[in-house]
C-alpha cells in the first residue's frame, strides 16, 4: 500500500473586492455590516430596459417587484421585508453619492375625492429615470444598522448606493450598443365568436321563458377585446460610449435613445440622455472629480384597477367580461356606451419630465491614511404630468370629460 498525504492551500476568493460603503470604501474582506455587492456586466446591462432588471434575484434579502409592467411603471424594492405599515418601504438611492431626494418623486392621485372616493389610481412611475443601465458599474446595498448610522433616518430602510463607469483603459475606448425587443400577451383567454355570444344569449332567455334578444338579422361585428386593446410591442435602444484612463485624467462619456412601446395601446415611452464623468488630478495630493447627467423622457400610461370603461373595474375584467361587439337591424351599437375601447380613445396619461443632476467632489490626501472630501451635488427634476377622462369613461360621463 502507498500513503499518499494531500495537503489544500487556502485561497481567498473575491476577498479583496472594494465595497463602496457610503463614507468610502472598503475590502470586502474588512466588513462586519451586512453589504451586498452586486456587478454589472456589460452584456447584461445592454439587455436590460431599467435599473431593476439589474437586482432582480441578485442580491439576498433584497426584493424587487413591479408594479406596472406598462413602459416606466413603478418599481418596488423591499430590502429584509416591509418596516411600515403606512408610510413609504422604499430604500435610499444613493448615485455616485448624490442622494436621491423622496421630495422628488411622483405625487399621490390628486383627483382622489369627491364622488369618486378612492376607485381613481394614479399609477406612480419609476423615481429612478435618470439612470441609464449600462452606466451602471456597481450596485451596494447597505441592509442593516449600518445604514442608519451613516445616513440616519432616510436610510432606516436599507440604502441603494450606485456606482456609474468611468475611464479604465488607457487607450480610448469607443462603444456603440443597440438591442431590439419584442413583448406580446403569451396566452389569451379564449372568448366566444360574436354568433356564439348571440346564440347563448337567445338559449339563456328562451330557458328563462323570456324572448329572445337578437334577431338572426342582426349585423355581428365580432370584436376579441384582449386583441384589440393589445399589441406586439418592440423597444429599440441606441448607446454610444467613450472613455479612457491617462496619467492625471480620467473620462466616460455616454448618450442613449430609447424608444418603449407597450403591450397595452396607447402606452410606451421615449427617452434621451446624456452622462459625463471626469476626473483630473491636480496634484500629488488633491483630485477633483464630477458627474454630470441630464435626460429627457415622454411617457404615457394606463391604469389596470380604474373604473374606466363601465361598471368592471378593471382592464383586464372589460377585456375578458364585455360581449362582442353587436350591431342591431335599427342600426345602434351596444359598445358604444363604457366598452373597453374608452381605455383607447377616451383615456390619455402623458408625462414630460427632464432631469439634471451634477457632483463636483476634492479629495485631498492628508497622509498614506487619511484623506478629506469636500463633495456637494445637485439633482433637478421638471415634470408635468395630465390625465384626461373623456366622455366614454365612467369617470368623464358625468362631467362630459375630466382633466387632472
Amino acid at each position: 500500500r502507498r500513503l499518499i498525504n494531500i495537503v489544500m492551500q487556502e485561497e481567498s476568493l473575491g476577498l479583496e473586492e472594494v465595497v463602496v460603503v457610503g463614507y468610502g470604501t472598503m475590502r470586502k474582506s474588512d466588513l462586519t455590516g451586512a453589504v451586498t455587492s452586486v456587478r454589472v456586466d456589460e452584456t447584461e446591462a445592454a439587455m436590460a430596459t431599467s435599473v431593476d432588471r439589474l437586482l432582480q434575484g441578485r442580491a439576498a434579502g433584497v426584493h424587487v417587484s413591479t408594479g406596472n409592467s406598462s413602459p416606466g411603471g413603478a418599481i418596488s424594492v423591499r430590502i429584509r421585508g416591509s418596516a411600515s405599515l403606512t408610510g413609504s418601504n422604499e430604500p435610499l438611492y444613493v448615485i455616485d453619492g448624490v442622494i436621491v431626494d423622496s421630495s422628488m418623486e411622483d405625487v399621490g392621485n390628486i383627483m382622489r375625492g369627491g364622488r369618486q372616493g378612492g376607485s381613481t389610481v394614479q399609477e406612480v412611475q419609476n423615481s429612478l429615470t435618470s439612470l441609464n443601465p449600462q452606466d451602471i458599474e456597481s450596485i451596494d446595498v447597505l441592509k442593516d444598522a449600518s445604514a442608519t448610522a451613516i445616513y440616519g433616518s432616510r436610510g432606516s430602510n436599507g440604502v441603494v448606493i450606485i456606482t456609474t463607469r468611468k475611464g479604465a483603459s488607457e487607450r480610448a475606448r469607443i462603444n456603440f450598443n443597440t438591442t431590439t425587443d419584442f413583448a406580446s400577451v403569451s396566452k389569451r383567454i379564449p372568448m366566444l365568436s360574436g354568433r356564439e355570444y348571440i346564440n347563448f344569449i337567445n338559449d339563456r332567455n328562451q330557458a328563462l321563458g323570456s324572448d329572445s334578444r337578437y334577431q338572426e338579422e342582426d349585423v355581428v361585428e365580432y370584436v376579441n377585446w384582449q386583441k384589440e386593446l393589445t399589441q406586439t410591442a418592440v423597444t429599440q435602444t441606441y448607446r454610444l460610449s467613450a472613455g479612457a484612463r491617462g496619467n492625471r485624467t480620467d473620462y466616460y462619456v455616454a448618450g442613449g435613445y430609447m424608444k418603449n412601446d407597450g403591450v397595452v395601446k396607447t402606452t410606451g415611452l421615449e427617452q434621451f440622455d446624456l452622462r459625463i464623468n471626469a476626473g483630473y488630478q491636480i496634484s500629488n495630493r488633491l483630485k477633483a472629480s464630477t458627474s454630470v447627467n441630464s435626460l429627457r423622457r415622454e411617457n404615457t400610461m394606463t391604469t389596470g384597477t380604474d373604473n374606466i370603461g363601465g361598471v368592471n373595474t378593471s382592464m383586464i375584467r372589460q377585456m375578458i367580461l364585455h360581449p362582442a361587439a353587436i350591431r342591431h337591424q335599427d342600426d345602434t351599437d351596444e359598445t358604444i356606451s363604457y366598452s373597453p375601447r374608452a381605455w383607447l380613445s377616451d383615456y390619455k396619461d402623458e408625462s414630460l419630465e427632464s432631469r439634471n443632476t451634477m457632483s463636483l467632489g476634492l479629495d485631498y490626501k492628508l497622509s498614506e491614511v487619511f484623506t478629506t472630501r469636500l463633495f456637494g451635488g445637485y439633482d433637478n427634476r421638471y415634470k408635468q404630468r395630465a390625465r384626461w377622462y373623456g366622455p366614454a369613461t365612467s369617470t368623464g360621463a358625468a362631467t362630459n370629460g375630466q382633466i387632472g
